[in-house]
């Protein structure tokens, strides 16, 4: 099941998903984490051998006997092709994607920011300190969270989970 927390830079998605990792491996789920980023980044560093390898053409794997990372050359930018490599885990929690995730959390700063981002059918849910005001999102079945909930946000993807998996609740 993947899950993306979507929402402006700074706004406490890390933050947010750092505290619910722990809460949902205690409920014995494997959990997976793929931070999108709109620009070409460097994990390993130059005259490495690791980059060498890199540099003449290969793909490299590092490993030592507590990590292992991955650099692969891709053609594509495609959350669905990048979850491929986490197929053995219960739950890929996904910072960023906004516009291909089929299941979003809105992380945002205030009711402000919500309205500028704009909810679209594949919002579950809101995190947001400030008052929902005029946006009530009753009707629907998005949920609403403040950001100190992390316990009943880490639940809430706990049910999504069970549900998505045909587990009772």
């Amino acid at each position: 099941m993947i899950i993306c927390f979507v929402g402006r830079s700074k706004s406490g998605k890390t933050s947010i998903i750092t505290k619910i990792i722990p809460i949902l491996r205690s409920k014995g789920l494997k959990i997976a984490v793929i931070k999108h980023a709109h620009k070409d980044f460097e994990i390993d560093k130059p005259g490495k051998d690791s980059w060498k390898f890199f540099e003449s053409g290969a793909d490299v794997l590092i490993s030592s006997p507590s990590k292992l990372a991955l650099i692969k050359r891709v053609s594509s930018d495609d959350l669905y092709e990048v979850c491929k490599y986490f197929s053995d885990y219960d739950i890929i929690l996904v910072e960023g994607y906004k516009k291909t995730c089929k299941r979003k959390i809105l992380v945002a700063k205030n009711i402000n920011e919500v309205k500028d981002i704009g909810i679209d059918p594949n919002t579950v849910a809101v995190v947001c300190d400030e008052d929902f005001g005029d946006l009530n999102f009753r009707d629907t079945e998005i949920k609403m969270f403040k950001r100190s909930e992390v316990e009943k946000i880490a639940e809430f993807i706990y049910s999504l989970f069970k549900r998505y998996k045909g587990l009772r609740e």
